[in-house]
């Protein structure tokens, strides 16, 4: 009885699409200097790595672009996978055009436009 109601829980937690980051109370992303923010991202426990890497980077360009920037750099990432999937980065973004040969930075309006085909709540 207690795995049959276990299971349940578990079922109950499967996200399977993106819920922008106009739709949420704004607790997922803190401000840690002018242009730092922890960004955190959390979906169900079944949710697929590759689905939480697309979902991490697609919040962290609204964020980009909510906050009037152009391009950002994802820094150190924490996931956690305990009765959920969770992934908190470290987000720095900037103005501008992304400098040659920086492979690590990430065109905000790019990123939405390339995600933006990603299931939506």
């Amino acid at each position: 009885m207690v795995g049959v109601a276990l299971l349940l829980s578990f079922s109950g937690c499967a996200t399977t699409s993106y819920k922008p980051l106009e739709q949420t109370t704004g607790q997922d992303v803190t401000q840690v200097a002018e242009n730092e923010f922890r960004v955190e991202y959390r979906a169900g426990l079944f949710t697929p790595q590759e689905r939480m890497d697309d979902y991490i980077k697609l919040r962290c360009a609204e964020v980009t672009l909510q906050r009037g920037y152009d391009y950002f750099e994802m820094g150190e990432r924490f996931d956690n996978v305990i009765l959920s999937r969770t992934t908190s980065v470290l987000l720095r973004v900037h103005k501008g055009r992304i400098p040659e040969g920086a492979n690590l930075f990430h065109d905000a309006r790019q990123v939405v436009a390339q995600l933006r085909q990603l299931p939506r709540e």
